[in-house]
This record gives structure tokens, sequence and C-alpha cells, in this order.
């Protein structure tokens, strides 16, 4: 367990705190220590890595939740609202996490496409939380690719092909298309591709509003297809960015002649 707590507290600095270009740099480099720890790290089943994870994740979110909450917008509510609205967001993320604990990144993702975050507040009729939702949803998203990505092992080490490797892994699959499977977030590429743009610019060139462009955008960000300068505030797309552009375009092009 001592092995597992170091990876954990390497995985959220990660998460916290690396993006892009430094965050794949970094995860290479999780992945070479993983290897050379060798059979004391392989040793340790997935269904204990994922519940030291959830155990680690839970408070985390639940700590945003309580933030947010704690806002004057919502403390304007009627208590018995409030007291609702975070029942009902507990028993989404507790929803999402266990089906990651039981099934791995993949069973939290379907999760997640089965029970949207929107659909929580929708139904509730309490707008003013649907930032709240995507920011949570973004989250979780960037913890499970993160686990897929950086510490899920199986009996012959780290999943996913090595430099050179022409095996397709599943799970490093899913990771590296999960984040592709939207058409805004196609769109999104296709417009960068052509130049940088803002926030602002970005939601009138696709008709969206900003926090729900902001959602589409962290996701790209955190998959590092794309990259965002603080300075500028422009978002750009990267090298990464551009194979998946470019592949995605030859393999529609191949299944239209298959």
């Amino acid at each position: 367990m001592v092995i597992l707590k170091y990876f954990l507290v390497i995985l959220f600095y990660y998460c916290d705190e690396m993006r892009n270009e430094e965050l794949r740099k970094q995860i290479e480099a999780l992945r070479s220590e993983v290897r050379a720890l060798g059979d004391s790290f392989q040793s340790l089943r997935q269904d204990d890595v994922r519940t030291a994870l959830v155990r680690q994740i839970r408070p985390v979110l639940m700590d945003m939740v309580d933030r947010d909450l704690d806002e004057d917008v919502f403390l304007a509510m009627p208590r018995s609202e409030l007291a609702v609205l975070r029942r009902d967001i507990s028993r989404w993320l507790e929803g999402a996490l266990d089906a990651f604990g039981r099934e791995n990144s993949r069973g939290g993702m379907e999760y997640l496409q089965k029970h949207p975050a929107g659909r929580v507040v929708e139904d509730l009729g309490i707008d003013q939380a649907e930032e709240l939702m995507r920011s949570l949803e973004a989250q979780l998203v960037s913890y499970f690719n993160t686990y897929t990505n950086a510490l899920q092992v199986g009996s012959s080490g780290v999943t996913g092909p090595g430099p050179g490797s022409a095996v397709l892994s599943p799970s490093a699959a899913e990771a590296a298309l999960g984040p592709l499977s939207s058409s805004i977030r196609i769109s999104i590429l296709q417009r960068l591709s052509a130049e940088d743009d803002g926030l602002a610019a970005l939601s009138r060139y696709l008709n969206m509003k900003k926090g729900h462009l902001q959602f589409h955008l962290k996701v790209l960000v955190d998959a590092g297809y794309i990259s965002y300068d603080r300075k500028s505030r422009l978002y750009s797309i990267s090298g990464r960015g551009r194979v998946a552009l470019d592949s995605i375009s030859n393999m529609l092009e191949a299944l239209a002649g298959a």
C-alpha cells in the first residue's frame, strides 16, 4: 500500500497542476517508474488501485460541491431545495464513482453518458447549478483518463503499446478517442486548426453558450488536443490535436470506401 499511496499522490499532482505537453511527459516518466518497480507494482490488484483512488477522489469532489453550494446564489435558495440539490448531486457522484470502482474507466464513462451531469439540475429546475455540474463531470473525466493512461496495469505491465509497437490497447484507444467523440469538439479542432481563438469568438462561431463551450474546451485541453495561453487568453490546436484531426479524416475516408 505504500507504493500505491505514492502513485496516488503523484496522480493527484498531475491531475491538478499539469496540463498538455508537460502532463504527457510526466505521465511517461511515471510509466517508466512503474516499469522499474516491476513485480512489486504489478502485483497490485486493479480493484485495490481503484478502491484507493475512489477513496481519494470522493472527498475532493464533495469539497468542490460544498464550496460551490456555500455561494450566496445557493444560500438564497430555500433550505429544502438546497438539501435536495446536495442529495441529488451526491447520488450522481456516488453512481459515477461506483461504476468506476466496479468496471474501471469504461464503466465510469458509460455512467456519465447514461446520466449526463446537466440532467441532475434540469430535473430540479435549478439552472444556477449547471456550471458546478459541468465542472464535476470534467473533473471525473480527467481522473478516469489519468487512471487509464498512468496507473492501469495488467498481467504484463502497464497497458498500452510502447514506442513503435503495433499492438492495439483498447484502454489506450478509449482514452485517446473518448474526448473526440463529439461533433462540437471536432468543430472546435477544425476552427483552431485554421487560427487561434478566444472563448468569446469560439462561442459566436459555434453559436454556443460560453458555459457549455467551456466544458468541451476543458475536455480537449485535458486530453492534450488543444492548449490555452493564460496571457493571450487564446486557445490553439496542439500537434497532438492536428494528428487526431488528420487521422479522423483519413479514417472516415477509409470507412466510406470499405
